[in-house]
């Protein structure tokens, strides 16, 4: 009866260490199992073709992150970029250039853009390919310059000195000829206007005289328009356009309306958005209309920000004699233009007053 009672006991004790060994192999499986599912996920995580899936815990967040980071030091002194980065993130030449025009509002749009998860923006207009001693550094001396950046995202560089230089066209084609090129084309006396202003205020902070808009921009010899003089020869956007389409076939291009972008800046971002390939993000909740400056500001969580002080000067107003004979000498240059990009603009005298 003893020897009975403890061989059943013996067996009792093995068939519970063999359960308990049971559980403890289920416990430590069960436990790999959730160990690495979890690595697969953070592996996931940071990958950035997912970056744009709601799915992921780090999809559009880690790229405003980085973009938090890079806004904060890309406008470094010296023309350095930011030592800040994410990991999987390089510095890349550009993907996209914005070409010009000077005073057509390329500021406001890289500014604009640099809000879409999908663009990295480099802050500082780079002088790469219109300045010699830039461009005898080489592209890798470029590249490091640029903003880190996921493989998937845009950067884009900002230069408005490039539309006009003869040279550049054929040394961006020898970096990238299927580079996507964004001008931003203003009505050209506009624009002129606005040339003079921004030089003209310079001017006074320095305590310099500077002639009127209607001195430097009229030959008082002939009465005619003085095309040497630097903001209407900058105006004339059909004669840089030429050289540009010895290099680029049209394609390559995309023409912003900046007179629309003041007006309606979503309008003039989803085109860009559809010419760059990427989603459609930006809307009319990311920005505000500011009745004191006059031009729309960004909205950022919550916050509204908006352009330098010295956007959107106030312009000097141009006696009507004058502003007729631009439009008039501006029409045929205009129309070669339109018919040489195949798009036209409102840039009547009575659409601008």
């Amino acid at each position: 009866m003893t020897a009975g009672f403890a061989s059943c006991s013996r067996a009792e004790h093995t068939v519970v260490t063999h359960v308990s060994s049971l559980t403890r192999l289920k416990v430590v499986t069960l436990l790999a199992s959730f160990l690495t599912v979890v690595l697969i996920l953070l592996f996931h995580c940071v990958q950035p073709s997912l970056l744009q899936q709601t799915a992921w815990c780090c999809h559009a967040d880690m790229v405003a992150y980085t973009r938090s980071l890079s806004t904060a030091t890309d406008d470094t002194h010296n023309g350095k970029a930011s030592r800040i980065r994410y990991k999987h993130t390089q510095r890349h030449l550009p993907g996209c250039l914005i070409i010009g025009v000077r005073k057509g509002g390329t500021r406001a749009l890289l500014e604009f853009l640099n809000m879409h998860p999908m663009i990295q923006a480099h802050r500082k207009e780079m002088h790469y390919f219109d300045n010699m001693d830039n461009y005898s550094n080489g592209l890798d001396w470029y590249r490091k310059r640029m903003p880190y950046s996921f493989s998937d995202q845009i950067t884009v560089e900002k230069t408005p000195a490039y539309f006009t230089s003869e040279l550049v066209p054929e040394r961006v084609c020898r970096m990238n000829c299927s580079i996507k090129l964004v001008v931003v084309l203003r009505n050209p006396v506009e624009r002129a206007i606005s040339d003079y202003t921004q030089i003209h205020s310079n001017k006074l902070v320095r305590g310099r005289p500077h002639d009127l808009f209607e001195d430097l921009v009229i030959d008082s010899s002939t009465g005619e328009v003085r095309q040497t003089y630097n903001a209407i020869r900058r105006s004339l956007y059909h004669r840089h356009m030429e050289h540009w389409l010895r290099w680029f076939p049209l394609e390559r291009f995309h023409f912003v309306d900046g007179d629309n972008l003041i007006r309606d800046p979503v309008a003039e971002l989803r085109r860009v958005e559809t010419f760059l390939h990427i989603e459609h993000k930006l809307t009319h909740s990311d920005f505000r209309f500011n009745e004191t400056k006059g031009f729309y500001c960004m909205l950022e969580d919550g916050r509204e920000r908006c352009l330098a002080h010295s956007k959107g000067r106030a312009h000097p107003k141009v006696d009507m004699p004058v502003l007729h004979k631009l439009y008039t000498f501006f029409q045929p240059h205009n129309d070669k233009l339109f018919q040489m990009i195949k798009q036209t603009f409102n840039w009547s005298l009575a659409e601008n007053n």
